[in-house]
């Protein structure tokens, strides 16, 4: 027998669904209604939309989820399918003899010419009912089961009982390994960069300054039978090992004949008191001129000055240049510092000055100045190597001394690094790390899950009390927190462990 699909629409209603009907062409008519949306729930639009199926002298199914629908279709015994995949022959119910003859909507043939059909009956399966509830409370309670056996979760939180421990490891940091019996090699790389800078400090000191002039008269004697001119500026000195230099301030022409004279104003060419000299210590004319004349000063030299004033001393130039040692020193390890790559460190210590590119100051010592400038230029170079590294070996020597009874707290290791004093190892030198952490009984916390699992709250407390050294009694949490034992699964129960060091005292 020839089947149709009639789809219904989200929108259709008793009337659309009828009109539907009337132009059904085959002898069997399913109904199938849309995925969602609530389409023809009542049951009196069944009984009408079953009712134009029988004028049509069409069976009627239905293919719906809609559990009112189910209902309602079960209560007209109209064969209900899950989907179309389902529709079989056998499902359909035996046709009736009594024939009903349906009206016929226009353009189909009259009612009378049909051919009668029987009104299809379902008959409904009262064991398959039965089967299913059976079905169904059987994975209800399999679901139950499985939520008391899964669903509980449970936080166990530890704070163990925690001992001190220290020891002592002697390091070395070296690019090449270092094999040295007693002695940890950590690899490290070398760093530098060039700096630049000048400072200016005040001087503290006091120097001898010359601040005056000595000046006087010279007397020219002519050797030569004609004049002689002597220019401004000419040349005059004292004899000895330390000879005083005087220079003619103004021009003059000494008379002609052996023995002419002549009287020029003279100035010392340096201030201070060396140019105070005594009469008849003025004896040289330097150049040629003093072939043609003498020279001599007829009375002492007189007005020069040489008192203490502020200037540059040997310790202001040392303070000064140690001051910008300092300052380059302080740069130099702040770009050192950005040279670092993830996780490394500066060894302690190892910021020194690798070499001195250029030093300069102004004034010179001993001269007068309120102030000295000092530049300086310099390479800076420092060891670099990787923390955890460092905290590897420390941590390994803790649990060495520890023993395989307790287990070193990684979070708690301190490790002070102190340079030792002219000792080293091929070339590298040797520090000293004092290391300290704490250390914990070890155990197993899959072992402890196990244990506790199933237990009451209580119960559980206390074995975990008594099998494992702690500092306060075990903190449980459970989900849901009305449930009263812990997981049956251990893998449901996380252990956390909380170190007495990190809570604090």
């Amino acid at each position: 027998m020839k089947t149709q699909l009639l789809y219904l629409d989200p929108h259709d209603d008793t009337a659309s669904t009828r009109e539907k009907l009337r132009w059904v062409q085959a002898d069997r008519v399913v109904l199938v209604w849309p995925p969602y949306g609530r389409v023809l729930h009542r049951r009196v639009d069944l009984v009408l939309v079953k009712r134009e199926a029988a004028r049509q002298a069409a069976q009627l199914g239905v293919v719906s989820h809609d559990p009112d629908v189910r209902a309602h279709a079960l209560e007209l015994r109209l064969p209900i399918f899950d989907d179309l995949e389902s529709l079989s022959p056998d499902a359909w119910p035996a046709v009736p003899t009594a024939p009903v003859l349906p009206v016929s909507p226009p353009g189909r043939k009259p009612a009378s010419e049909l051919r009668p059909r029987p009104k299809a009956v379902a008959v409904p399966r009262r064991w398959d009912d039965v089967g299913r509830a059976g079905w169904m409370l059987i994975v209800i309670l399999a679901l139950l089961a499985l939520s008391i056996v899964v669903g509980p979760a449970a936080v166990i939180e530890l704070t163990p009982a925690t001992r001190p421990a220290q020891t002592a490891i002697q390091f070395v940091f070296a690019e090449d390994p270092v094999d040295e019996e007693g002695v940890v090699w950590i690899p490290s790389r070398r760093l530098e960069v060039e700096v630049e800078d000048e400072i200016r400090l005040p001087t503290r000191g006091t120097v001898m300054a010359d601040t005056a002039t000595a000046s006087g008269s010279a007397l020219f004697t002519n050797r030569e039978e004609t004049e002689q001119m002597v220019p401004g500026g000419t040349g005059l000195r004292t004899l000895g090992d330390k000879p005083v230099r005087f220079e003619t301030t103004a021009r003059a022409i000494v008379p002609p004949g052996i023995g002419g004279e002549v009287l020029v104003p003279i100035r010392a060419t340096e201030a201070g008191e060396a140019g105070n000299v005594a009469a008849e210590a003025i004896l040289a004319v330097e150049g040629t001129l003093g072939l043609q004349l003498t020279v001599s000063n007829p009375e002492a030299t007189s007005g020069g000055v040489t008192q203490p004033e502020a200037g540059v001393t040997g310790s202001d130039l040392t303070r000064a240049q140690q001051a910008l040692e300092r300052q380059l020193l302080q740069e130099g390890n702040a770009s050192l510092l950005e040279q670092l790559a993830d996780g490394e460190a500066l060894v302690p210590d190892s910021v020194a000055i690798g070499r001195v590119v250029n030093s300069d100051h102004r004034p010179q010592v001993g001269e007068p100045s309120e102030s000295v400038l000092a530049s300086l230029a310099m390479v800076v170079e420092a060891v670099a190597f990787r923390e955890d590294r460092l905290t590897e070996q420390g941590l390994a020597a803790l649990q060495e001394i520890a023993g395989a009874q307790e287990a070193v707290v990684p979070e708690s290791i301190r490790l002070d690094l102190i340079p030792t004093h002219d000792l080293t190892v091929s070339g590298a030198k040797l520090y000293r790390g004092a290391v300290s952490g704490e250390t914990y009984p070890a155990v197993d916390p899959a072992s402890l899950s196990s244990r506790a699992a199933g237990r009451a709250i209580d119960q559980a407390r206390s074995q975990l009390t008594t099998q494992t050294e702690l500092k306060s009694p075990p903190v449980i949490r459970l989900w849901p927190s009305w449930w009263p034992r812990l997981p049956l699964l251990p893998w449901r129960i996380q252990l956390v462990w909380t170190p007495s060091w990190a809570s604090g005292p």
